[in-house]
């Protein structure tokens, strides 16, 4: 189990923004096939993102940090 967060306001994929990941939000993500990770944002939808979308787009939070 992992904890992640943006590391910009704003993400984008593929020319659409993900409105359902909050900024300032830590969300816990698990270990999905081939180094992917899984996400559950605000809504309740998984998004499945590669090595790729995670160094571009996110930051590690360890356990116990803000």
């Amino acid at each position: 189990m992992k904890r992640i967060k943006l590391a910009k306001p704003r993400m984008y994929v593929r020319g659409h923004l993900l409105e359902n990941i909050a900024y300032n939000k830590v969300y816990s993500a698990s270990n999905g096939h081939a180094g992917w990770l899984k996400v559950v944002d605000d809504s309740g939808k998984t998004i499945h993102l590669s090595k790729t979308m995670q160094k571009e787009h996110f930051v590690e939070v360890h356990d116990g940090s803000n």
